[in-house]
């Protein structure tokens, strides 16, 4: 639009001929209308051109020339005053300029009366409309020229939603072709905020509005776009333009007022800190699709919805139950693929299970089965993802790796580890005593006793030895090392043997495995369909059934046909029962729990009761292992001259070497495993020649069961033995 008229005759348009101006800082002179050259022009001496303004409120004979009025002071803070009405003068040309335009003059005061045009707001009615639209329909505006307009108003009510991009606003610099256009999608107007509405600046001359309806029919629907010549706020700017420091800009004094999400129709205020930064919380949720309270039948799992967490950068997992459970969480790219799943055990006599995981992709879901023994009581899974989170350290070290400290380190069954005085970590080498793997078709007799009983078998096939009891009535197999395993104070025994049992219990049956002998030791027992875990101490034993055990399994393991590994972990004043690498029980005593620590390996495959079933044991390998060093610091005695039989030890050992000198004539060296000088020969040397050079043997710490005598016998000679 043009610019409003101005209310005021400014002096610079009224100028003498050449140009200047005589009459000072707003004087007044005599000026009259010029009909030739259509201006202003100043009198001089009186005279006055022949062709003049004929008006008729104008007299038609000008009379002679009013002097100029006094001139003001140069640079005097107000004007002189205009106190003539007489043709000629500045006054009187106003008049007659007031008359040419319209007779705007007022008499009676002076003044012109001069309208200054504003403009006035105008509705488009051809881009308005109130006539419902049916289905996919569209309404189109004429080309309206805006030119003398600065904003654009619109205001839409609908009971259904337009087309997707269905209102298009389109600007033309002709009204012919499109320049430039805005896309919206309008949806239904829904209390409390009803329709829509927006202002747009004009982007050219022309402009028109289309808009097209959804797929439902309207029943309600107004379309209003007003005209504005005043623009009603500053520069108004696309989203993708960039912001200049020459755009307007409006200064304001605001409250940041937000829309609450849990109820849309409440508006809540923005918090500031006392500095000016804004109060930012985080968006934490809890995921109601991911979380359950509903109890899980054994075996069964809850699977969560899948749900975006485009806007998660972690996923917390909270759960507690009364039976173990695996927990999985999935993540995916698309909601249907699911690329990324971390599993989790959960073990019901720990609890404490809290988990927090990435997230990676934009979808992901949670599951729970119940890997227990019964139906849980009660349920408790809670999902919830987090906006903002970080768990690294509060630091980078120096070279900007991460910085960690570990406090205290142990493992799932609660051993810690120890570190010496110096920083250095404590390590032991585990170390084979007796047992082994069952290669070939033949039972190595060289490292197993067995018994079968009466139609019963103890055999290997193909590296699986299996143990059947036949079909004897009350028949009894059974399979024991030759050796002990030897225990050393100060270190853990660690019986380990993977078994397959055919099935969960027969009744008028035990199958038993550990490290016991028939008065002592330790094992695992099925009686039945019982399952219990025994201490043996000088024939009296000592039972606790499955459904009291205190590991981190709960108190019941279920029982299956499946491969599984079964370990007991022994000092002399605790015991750790161990399924599958977990711990099962914990047993810890006041006193020994056995009358020997030092035991062999042992399987018993027994019928009781009359029982002719023929019931299997199968068995891939058993071992028990040392944790520490096979040979420790030795101990030594030396014989000089003949002995009938010294007894060095009592009980099992390892004999590390000899040194033997001074030898005389048919003189002969025997060591026994014993506790007389008889049973068990470990090395004799027979009848040696006499000789003065000593010579050593180097044992290799081979071990001795019983206990160790040394006999010198035939002739003298001396012998330093070194054992353990």
């Amino acid at each position: 639009m043009g610019l409003p008229l101005s209310a005021y005759i400014h002096r610079s348009v009224l100028t003498d001929a050449n140009g200047t101006q005589n009459e000072g800082v707003n004087a007044v002179a005599v000026y009259f209308w010029d009909s030739v050259s259509l201006s202003w022009v100043k009198a001089s001496g009186g005279a006055i051109p022949g062709v003049n303004v004929n008006i008729t409120n104008f007299p038609p004979i000008y009379p002679s020339s009013v002097a100029d009025g006094a001139n003001v002071v140069l640079g005097a803070t107000t004007d002189a005053a205009v106190t003539t009405n007489t043709t000629g003068t500045v006054s009187g040309k106003l008049r007659g300029m007031v008359a040419i335009l319209s007779s705007v003059w007022n008499s009676l005061i002076n003044a012109l009366k001069i309208q200054i045009i504003s403009g006035g707001d105008t509705i488009d009615t051809g881009n308005s409309t109130t006539t419902p639209l049916l289905a996919n329909a569209t309404f189109t505006g004429p080309w309206t020229d805006i030119l003398n307009y600065s904003q654009i108003s619109f205001s839409i009510f609908t009971d259904q939603n337009s087309a997707t991009n269905g209102l298009v606003i389109q600007f033309s610099s002709d009204g012919v072709n499109i320049d430039h256009q805005h896309r919206y999608t309008v949806l239904a107007s829904v209390s409390p905020f009803f329709g829509d509405n927006f202002q747009l600046h004009p982007h050219a001359r022309f402009y028109r509005l289309i808009y097209t309806n959804g797929p439902v029919n309207q029943t309600a629907f107004r379309l209003e776009t007003v005209l504005h010549p005043v623009s009603g706020i500053g520069s108004i700017v696309e989203v993708q333009d960039t912001i200049s420091g020459g755009d307007d800009a409006v200064i304001t004094k605001a409250v940041i007022t937000g829309q609450d999400v849990t109820n849309p129709a409440n508006f809540i205020n923005g918090k500031m800190t006392p500095d000016g930064g804004m109060l930012i919380n985080q968006n934490i949720q809890i995921d109601a699709n991911n979380s359950s309270i509903a109890n899980l039948a054994v075996g069964a799992t809850f699977t969560g919805a899948t749900t975006s967490n485009i806007t998660a950068s972690m996923i917390q997992i909270f759960l507690k139950t009364d039976q173990n459970c695996l927990v999985y969480l999935d993540q995916s790219q698309d909601g249907i693929n699911f690329d990324i799943s971390d599993r989790f055990e959960f073990f019901a006599a720990i609890g404490n299970f809290g988990i927090n995981v990435g997230a990676f992709g934009a979808f992901y879901r949670v599951r729970v089965t119940n890997t227990g023994v019964a139906t849980t009581t009660f349920f408790r899974l809670q999902t919830i993802f987090v906006p903002i989170a970080n768990q690294l350290p509060r630091t980078l070290s120096q070279l900007g790796w991460l910085q960690t400290q570990i406090n205290h380190l142990q493992d799932d069954s609660g051993f810690a580890v120890n570190n010496t005085p110096f920083g250095e970590m404590t390590t032991v080498q585990t170390i084979k005593l007796v047992g082994s793997l069952f290669p070939g078709n033949t039972l190595d007799t060289a490292f197993w006793t067995a018994v079968i009983g009466t139609g019963g078998s103890v055999a290997p096939v193909n590296g699986l030895l299996t143990m059947q009891t036949g079909t004897t009535a009350n028949n009894a197999t059974s399979l024991t090392t030759i050796n002990n395993a030897r225990f050393l104070a100060g270190h853990t025994n660690r019986f380990r043997a993977v078994v397959v049992l055919p099935d969960t219990g027969v009744a008028n049956n035990t199958r038993r495995g550990g490290a016991y002998t028939a008065t002592d030791g330790v094992f695992y027992e099925l009686a039945g369909t019982v399952f219990n875990l025994v201490t043996r101490k000088a024939s009296v034993e000592a039972r606790v059934a499955n459904g009291s055990f205190n590991g981190i399994l709960g108190a019941r393991v279920a029982l299956d046909t499946n491969t599984h590994t079964w370990e007991i972990v022994y000092t002399a004043f605790t015991i750790w029962y161990f399924y599958d690498g977990n711990l099962l029980h914990t047993s810890s005593f006041n006193t020994t729990w056995s009358s020997t620590l030092n035991l062999p390996i042992t399987y018993e495959n027994f019928n009781t009761g009359g029982s002719t079933t023929n019931v299997i044991l199968t068995t891939f390998g058993a071992t028990i292992l040392r944790n520490g060093q096979f040979i420790g610091q030795p101990q030594h005695f030396f014989q000089s001259g003949l002995t009938a039989g010294q007894t060095l030890k009592i009980g099992p050992g390892g004999l590390q070497g000899m040194l033997i000198s001074n030898v005389t004539n048919n003189a002969n060296v025997t060591l026994y495993d014993s506790l007389t000088a008889a049973g068990t020969i470990i090395w004799q040397s027979g009848a040696m020649g006499a000789q003065t050079i000593p010579f050593s043997l180097d044992f290799k710490g081979i071990s001795f069961n019983i206990g160790l005598v040394l006999v010198v016998a035939g002739a003298a000679c001396n012998a330093l033995v070194l054992y353990e």
